[in-house]
This record gives structure tokens, sequence and C-alpha cells, in this order.
């Protein structure tokens, strides 16, 4: 760390540019990993995980719990299972998350499937294709999922990254969110799709349910404004932090 100090010290003082998104991902890394250990978190819901990027980050931190990803994507989800098979402690659901149990229809971005929601864009450009998946509350399958990691006493963190959908995410979690010590959103500063929370909105819904803002990282800038476009938010309950 103390390098990467120097660096950025020497960098700035020279006028040299500095490559944001890489010194952005090492301190939200840097903050998972400290948060994962100092609250003894041994089971990471990840909702929304598309072809395992985050759970192999996770292990690449050292985090080595649970991890039980969620991904609605048939194509996707094939390629989830091909990186956990080897992973005794990583499991995968095929099905969304959500404030219902029903079917709905979803959107897939052709041009990079990360971006693919329930919601629509906002821009009319993007190549869509729509199936209909199965969504479920995390409230009426969690001690199903818990069970199946075989713990004990879980302390869970709930990642979510639904694009645009994270709100509604926790909304089908309210009956299991006593057993959840902290979580992770994507929230979004310019909403790019319809009917999506601003950012003070998701941050206020998370908070009225006793969780409180840990750190924010940038997820995507504007690369003619150099604006916020969306942030990952990280938030805990400290009141069930180990003593």
């Amino acid at each position: 760390m103390s390098k990467l100090v120097d660096w950025v010290k020497y960098s700035l003082r020279w006028g040299t540019p500095l490559p944001r998104q890489r010194i952005s991902s090492y301190l939200e890394w840097a903050l998972q990993r400290d948060i994962l250990r100092d609250y003894a978190v041994n089971c990471v819901l990840d909702v929304g995980a598309n072809k395992g990027q985050f759970a192999r980050n996770l292990r690449r931190v050292g985090y080595q719990g649970h991890i039980c990803s969620f991904e609605p994507i048939g194509e996707d989800y094939a390629l989830l299972c091909a990186s956990f098979r080897q992973d005794r402690q990583w499991a995968g659901y095929n099905y969304a998350l959500g404030s219902q149990n029903t079917r709905q229809t979803f959107h897939i971005a052709l041009k990079s499937t990360p971006l693919s929601s329930f919601l629509a864009p906002q821009s009319k450009d993007w190549k869509l294709r729509e199936v209909e998946v199965e969504m479920k509350r995390l409230d009426t399958v969690f001690q199903e999922v818990i069970a199946a990691t075989g713990l004990r006493e879980p302390r869970v963190f709930l990642k979510m990254d639904t694009q645009g959908y994270d709100v509604e995410v926790f909304r089908g979690a309210e009956g299991c969110l006593a057993q959840v010590v902290g979580m992770q959103s994507e929230v979004s500063v310019k909403p790019i799709y319809v009917g999506m929370p601003h950012y003070l909105d998701a941050i206020r819904t998370y908070e009225s349910h006793g969780f409180e803002l840990h750190g924010l990282a940038e997820v995507f800038r504007h690369p003619q404004q150099n604006s916020i476009i969306e942030m990952n938010c990280v938030m805990m309950r400290p009141r069930l932090r180990p003593t």
C-alpha cells in the first residue's frame, strides 16, 4: 500500500495523469477484503453474477468462505458454472432475484451482457434480446440457499449488481435482512435505465433498514464530461460487528 501512495504522490507532483480506474479498483477491493475479514463474513450472496467476475475477485483478495451466485441468463450461467466447478464453496443459481416470485421479461444487452436488466435502457440505440426469466424473492429461498452451504452461524454479505434493480432485490430480502451483516449495491448518479431509483433514494432505503455507508467506489465515469455516472456503495451494520 505504501508503494502505491508514494507512486501517487510522485505522479501528482510531476503532473503525470493517473490511471483512475486502476487506483479506484485497488482501493475498492482493499476495502472489500478488510470488511469481509473484520465482520467475519462467511457467505457472500452474489446477485447479478454475470460470468462470475465478482466472485473470482473475491478469491483473488483472499476470501475463502462460501459464495452463492445468482444469474438468470442461461449462456452466462453456463460460463459461471465453469468458473466454480473446482470450488467446493462456490454454488450457482440460475434465476434472478427481485421483489416478487414470478416470471418477468428480461432485457439482454447484446453488446455487453453485464448491462442486461429487467429495466429498459434510456438509450434507444442499445440492441436487445428479450427473454422471460424466473424471479424469486431472496427471503423465500434464503433458508434453502444457506442450508446448502452447511453453515450453522451464517454471517452474510449481500452483493447486488442488477443494473438498476438493486432496490427491488433488497425489497425481496426484507424477511431475511436480520441475517445480513453488510451489503454492496451499484447506485446511479445519472440513471441509464428507465424507472431506476436515484442514488440518494437507494441509499436512504438501505439506511432505513439499519445499514450505514462505509464506502463508495466509482464504477463508470462519463468519458467526455468526466462526471460520475455509477458507483458501488458498501453499507454495513456496525452493531453486528464481532467484538
